[in-house]
């Protein structure tokens, strides 16, 4: 009896540091190595919440070698201040009454490094402000391989190819570089459109 009301404790105390965590989540992620597919919904969400009348919204992210494939909206829909290397978003999303299925859709200052965004029903990256995509691949998408707010975003050393309304949006400008053909690339950052 005295070793049960001993392990009894330990459970009480394990599930007080639970809920006490859960009064105050987390408000950074690290992913690594995870693979989610024909979710019907997002692949990876991650946004600002509310918990117990309080709003989390320093939510950075790290995703490191992940992959989103064949889920019904976003592979990846993030807000803010998120880092993306070697993530793969694959043929996400549904023609529906509101269409989704961006590769990576995220908000503001965000990083990609060697991502690759095929075959989604939308944008293969899909942002705001403040963000850098950086030696990515993007093709085969209905919208743009890269689709951002402004130019106000370092969209560099890309690979876009067979989307349907342009490589990148807005047009090549200030942090946008221009899209040249890999074999007359005269600019060192250029995008490669193949």
């Amino acid at each position: 009896r005295a070793e049960r009301e001993r392990v009894g404790a330990h459970v009480d105390e394990r599930a007080t540091d639970h809920l006490e965590r859960l009064r105050h989540p987390v408000e950074a992620l690290h992913v690594a190595h995870i693979v989610i597919t024909d979710a019907q919904d997002h692949g990876f969400l991650s946004e600002s919440w509310t918990v117990m009348n309080q709003t989390y919204s320093k939510n950075a992210s790290n995703f490191v070698n992940c992959a989103a494939q064949g889920n019904d909206a976003d592979g990846y829909h993030v807000s803010h201040e998120c880092l993306f290397t070697d993530c793969t978003a694959d043929d996400n999303g549904t023609d529906g009454v509101v269409v989704q299925g961006h590769g990576f859709s995220f908000s503001d200052n965000c990083r990609f490094t060697n991502c690759v965004a095929s075959n989604n029903e939308r944008s293969g990256f899909f942002g705001g402000n403040g963000n850098t995509i950086d030696q990515c691949s993007a093709s085969g998408h209905s919208r743009y391989g890269v689709e951002v707010a402004t130019d106000m975003n370092n969209v560099i050393r890309n690979t876009l190819r067979n989307n349907t309304m342009a490589p990148v949006s807005p047009p090549p400008a200030n942090g946008i570089a221009p899209v040249q053909m890999s074999a007359g690339a005269t600019n060192p950052f250029a995008n490669l459109g193949l």
